[in-house]
């Protein structure tokens, strides 16, 4: 239900700022933003009833669906504060420790000096064993996740759900806070 007038004069005003200059593209979000609400105006359903990927580690699976009622918004910036919606995911307790063993390791790819073990104030040195370092700390990011509230452990994997409703977002029945996710 996306109008396509509109849709088409986005898609025009992103190639005319892909190929003019630098400063055309700076401004091309000031742009495009005035456009949203007539694109949006029919309303907007984002379903996927059921996914599944498939990896070496695990299936993740899960589902989702986002709504944003008809003529709801004229101020791009009320979006969110109308979406509804929600969505489940099921992912294998190895498949999230991979995910953060790899954030992890690329912070210290970034600042070798950067990781440290809270609990014991130990940093990082060259000469330590870092895939052990890097998987403890993985592990205890993991632990803070779960502690939070932002993961749930059910057998062998990690539940997340989420629901929206006019903007306030919920995380496995418990408002959301930035602290929630706030692991490295």
């Amino acid at each position: 239900k996306i109008d396509a007038k509109v849709l088409a004069k986005i898609r025009d005003q992103w190639q005319s700022a892909e190929s003019g200059p630098s400063s055309t593209r700076k401004h091309l979000f000031l742009t495009i933003l005035p456009e949203v609400p007539a694109l949006l105006a029919q309303g907007v359903t984002i379903s996927v009833p059921k996914f599944s990927f498939t990896m070496p580690d695990g299936e993740l699976k899960g589902d989702l669906s986002f709504s944003l009622p008809k003529n709801y918004v004229s101020n791009p910036f009320q979006i969110l504060s109308h979406i509804d919606g929600s969505g489940h995911m099921i992912i294998p307790i190895q498949l999230m420790r991979e995910f953060l063993e790899n954030i992890v390791s690329k912070k210290l790819q970034k600042n070798p000096a950067a990781l440290e073990i809270n609990n014991s104030n130990h940093i990082v040195q060259q000469g330590d064993d870092l895939a052990a370092k890097i998987k403890a700390l993985a592990e205890k990011k993991l632990s803070s996740l779960v502690e939070s509230g932002a993961l749930v452990q059910l057998g062998n994997d990690y539940t997340l759900d989420v629901k929206i409703e006019q903007g306030r977002i919920n995380v496995n029945g418990k408002p959301f806070s930035p602290a929630m996710i706030d692991f490295m």
